[in-house]
């Protein structure tokens, strides 16, 4: 049940970004090859930062319940 609550959550927050995003996007613009290379790096990169942040939320989550 908690799983569903987070990744109900995360689905939402996810959606709120993607709208920011559109929001925020300059028309016309192309990144280059490279670019968007590197912008996937840093994406991939922040993504394992959070999976991380949450893995030690749940942990101290956990230690506290305990």
């Amino acid at each position: 049940m908690e799983q569903q609550h987070n990744n109900g959550k995360t689905v939402g927050l996810r959606r709120r970004a993607e709208a920011m995003l559109v929001a925020r996007e300059t028309p016309g613009l192309v990144l280059s090859e490279s670019d968007t290379r590197r912008v996937l790096h840093e994406l991939q990169v922040h993504q394992i930062e959070l999976e991380m942040q949450n893995e030690e939320v749940r942990r101290t989550a956990d230690m506290e319940a305990a």
